[in-house]
């Protein structure tokens, strides 16, 4: 049984064959695949239908079974190991198991193979795949989800069980309430691809979410690169965890006859033996990689016209040129995953520069890996026109290939070319052709590794590795680094406000490029904009550059204050603070320990006693302040500190008091005056001093009638507060 049910199309595949010799029609052939296949796809998945374009002289494009396919064989016993796991005995001791290994070892690949056959099976399946997207990372938005999957599976269609949770703990505990309760006569898999891509807070790092111990009927199965997230489950009980070690030579040489197969190509044990025995500097196999190894194969396959006329230079027979110059090909092959996605990039530019005259790509890898989950087309072009002033000359932005593009691209009926230089015919009426139909060649081209995610159309590098790839070449120039995001960051303040991307987006550019002004003013903004969801999105940003960059971040995130200590703009810098005082510090309380959140309420309360001293007459710092103290003092009394939390409970309660005495009517001193009270009797009670406990009960109770009496507002959590005060009091007093 399966929690999701959808409609199954069958897809077929229409095979082209392309046939000559490797020294005859060049041009052709890669006009083929540069121009006439990308259209000819199209418009046949329109109607479900693959096209598999086999050339004959060598290279191949073919779609017509799923990439992770092709890595399977040689992970056919952790899918096994996995399987028995999903399927062992209710009692069975271990009921968690983690696959982990290197970046590019064919976890996903085992992930999707499995979450497809328990599909299939009598169980309840919950799935989530950590950094496909932004919102991936986030472990309580993911434990919101399963909690809608476990309550449609149980039939609690009438209401949404995850409306109204306050906080982290709330979803944690109705998660494992539900996830018991559907287990008592169903088998649950969780099934969690990279837990390591998730957000870096305490509780995905440690996995604090998973119940322990996991209940009798619930299996969770992971997938991880090693680190914490590995460590902690090694430490449970009922967790194992299992490595996906690298291939030998023999599986590695198995591997690529099996890609060519996919190719309908055979490939020499020469070739084969160059490219499995290609060794790391730490002397391991650069093959062992099905990642490394699938890359390299491509590079093979991707042989254009151009190789071919190079390969015509050497000696020898036609079959013994094209041999000779495939070895030589392998043995350029860096072993490094990185520097292979580099040559490849570098590869997809020159030729399409050479035949296209397109010479944004780099560009465009670019501005992708400095966004976070991707980008959207019009966002990519909009981004390259500042930086190619040439692009899509006289071409409305966003704008379809019309039928004069099509037909000057060679879609319709093109001219026969041999009288003319395969430089002249690939460069002729270029600029003409729109950015929509060039980005859909490049699209084609490097289309193992560009996805399109999310339901925004987001374009991202398919595999992490090739993110890093390009991080490391132009963008690891810190000067153009901070360039691209400033850049960025200023063509996302340029689109509309309810844009989703500039919504979420434009801090963590502002980060990346080190504007500290621009990004003071703009959380400092917000609140007075009242822009709830970009304030939200802004502060996670900040959290998140925090708990990523560790020292630095915190460095970086606490210098807005020094912009709010030197604004001329009193009231920014007050909304700078109350965002410290609250937004951030709230954010922090599941993703840190109580050190790191103390360290930055510490350094928000010293630039506001500064504010408090330079404008004594300021109501709103003062109150800011004094929230500061009491919160500062929570955590104090938490980490077991009661004497310095005694001090900021007592500051609390004095500076409200003043505030009270200032401005008599208003509510929301009169509230948190009563509030500082109550921090003082929870601290006397821990202490067991109980006739101080008493007296800052009965206060708090005073203000709490008072205000009812002048009938000021009070809000539902004061009144239980009351209530429950009341009631407590009333047991003590029949003692």
């Amino acid at each position: 049984m399966s929690n999701q049910s959808s409609q199954i199309i069958s897809w077929r595949i229409r095979p082209v064959f392309v046939s000559g010799t490797f020294r005859d029609m060049q041009a052709e052939r890669d006009h083929l695949h540069d121009v006439i296949f990308p259209e000819l796809e199209r418009r046949l998945s329109e109607r479900h239908f693959h096209l598999s374009a086999v050339d004959l002289r060598w290279g191949v494009e073919t779609i017509s079974q799923a990439e992770e396919e092709k890595d399977l064989f040689v992970l056919k016993v952790c899918l096994d190991e996995l399987r028995e796991t999903a399927f062992s005995a209710t009692g069975a001791e271990t009921r968690g198991i983690c696959l982990y290994g290197r970046p590019g070892s064919g976890k996903s690949a085992v992930f999707a193979a499995l979450y497809r056959e328990l599909h299939e099976k009598n169980c309840l399946v919950l799935a989530h795949a950590g950094g496909i997207n932004l919102r991936a990372g986030s472990v309580e938005a993911m434990l919101r989800r399963w909690i809608q999957d476990i309550a449609l599976y149980l039939g609690m269609e009438d209401k949404d069980p995850s409306e109204g949770l306050s906080g982290f703990d709330e979803t944690k505990n109705l998660f494992a309430a539900l996830l018991s309760q559907a287990a008592v006569n169903t088998r649950v898999i969780c099934l969690v691809d990279a837990l390591n891509q998730f957000e870096r807070s305490v509780i995905a790092r440690y996995l604090t979410w998973v119940p322990e111990p996991l209940p009798q009927n619930v299996r969770l199965i992971t997938t991880a690169v090693e680190g914490d997230e590995t460590a902690a489950l090694s430490k449970r009980k009922d967790c194992r965890l299992m490595p996906l070690t690298d291939m030998d030579q023999s599986e590695a040489a198995d591997m690529t006859h099996r890609i060519c197969e996919q190719y309908h190509k055979k490939i020499h044990a020469d070739i084969v033996a160059k490219l499995t025995g290609k060794k790391l500097p730490d002397n391991s196999l650069a093959a062992g990689n099905p990642l490394w190894l699938k890359l390299a194969v491509e590079h093979l396959l991707l042989m254009d016209g151009d190789d071919f006329a190079e390969a015509d230079r050497l000696e020898g027979t036609p079959e013994q040129k094209l041999h000779n110059f495939m070895l030589q090909m392998a043995e350029t092959f860096p072993p490094e995953i990185e520097k292979l996605y580099d040559s490849l990039f570098r590869r997809a530019s020159e030729r399409f520069g050479k035949r296209q005259n397109i010479a944004w790509i780099p560009d465009m890898l670019d501005v992708i890996a400095a966004s976070r989950q991707g980008l959207r087309d019009r966002d990519i072009q909009a981004l390259l026109s500042h930086l190619v002033p040439t692009l899509c000359v006289g071409m409305q932005p966003g704008r379809s290939a019309s039928a004069s593009d099509r037909e000057q691209a060679g879609l319709d009926e093109p001219e026969r070319p041999e009288s003319r230089s395969h430089a002249e015919r690939g460069n002729e009426n270029v600029s003409d052709v729109s950015f929509d139909f060039q980005f859909a060649l490049i699209r084609r081209y490097l289309r193992a590794h560009l996805t399109q995610r999310t339901e925004q159309g987001l374009w991202d590098f398919t595999h992490a590795q090739a993110r890093m790839s390009v991080l490391n070449s132009r963008l690891a120039d810190p000067a153009y680094f901070k360039q691209c995001h400033c850049r960025m960051a200023d063509y996302l303040e340029s689109l509309p406000r309810e844009d989703p991307l500039r919504i979420t987006e434009r801090m963590y550019h502002l980060i990346a490029a080190d504007e500290k002004e621009k990004a003071a003013q703009l959380y400092g903004s917000l609140m007075l904009l009242l822009n709830d969801a970009e304030g939200k999105a802004c502060t996670k940003a900040l959290v998140e550059n925090m708990l990523r960059q560790g020292e630095e971040g915190w460095a970086w995130v606490e210098s807005l204050l020094d912009f709010a200590r030197n604004s001329q703009d009193e009231k920014l810098s007050h909304r700078l603070c109350t965002r410290f005082n609250f937004d951030l510090s709230d954010e922090l309380k599941y993703q840190v320990t109580l050190g790191p959140r103390i360290r930055l309420l510490e350094a928000n309360k010293s630039c506001l006693e500064a504010f408090c001293a330079q404008f004594p007459d300021n109501a709103d710092f003062a109150r800011d302040l004094s929230v500061s103290y009491g919160k500062i003092g929570d955590l104090f009394l938490q980490s077991g500190k009661q004497e310095i939390a005694l001090q900021y409970f007592e500051k609390c309660n004095t500076l409200f008091e003043e505030l009270r005495t200032r401005t008599p009517d208003s509510a929301d001193f009169a509230r948190n005056f009563a509030v500082s009270h109550y921090k003082l009797a929870g601290y006397y009670q821990e202490k067991e001093e109980y006739e101080r406990m008493l007296e800052h009960f009965q206060k708090f109770l005073d203000i709490g009638h008072e205000m009812e009496e002048r009938g000021m507002f009070v809000d539902a959590p004061l009144k239980r507060a009351m209530e429950q005060i009341r009631a407590a009091l009333a047991q003590i007093s029949e003692l």
